[in-house]
């Protein structure tokens, strides 16, 4: 991420190449658990995986609710993980805070 880039009033469509490194950009990196929260107006990214182990994030959004999400999680969510996850309490305290349903079955999870 390039700290203080949300003050600039300007998108990413200014970098000459918005892959390459960035003048300021600072690499963010967190233990398991670790959480960073920015403005979705920071200019950010993901860069490549250099490690043998698998790397997970969730993204949180939040905005005024006039808006329209950005994924459709319900259609997002492999049915093995729903299964997966309404076999545990955390798994369905995930699938509640996400607020989806089996997209097979409406019923299979009662929104919480």
């Amino acid at each position: 991420m390039v700290p203080g880039s949300h003050l600039t009033g300007r998108t990413t469509a200014v970098l000459a190449d918005s892959t390459a490194p960035q003048p300021g950009e600072v690499i963010v990196q967190g233990e398991q658990g670790s959480v960073c929260i920015f403005s979705s107006h920071l200019f950010h990214g993901g860069t490549l995986n250099h490690t043998a182990a698998p790397r997970m994030a969730m993204h949180g959004f939040f905005t005024q609710r006039c808006f329209d999400q950005q994924v459709d999680q319900q259609a997002a969510l492999h049915p093995e993980t729903f299964a997966r996850l309404s076999q545990t309490e955390q798994g369905r305290a995930a699938i509640a805070v996400l607020d989806v349903l089996d997209s097979t079955d409406s019923a299979a999870m009662p929104r919480l």
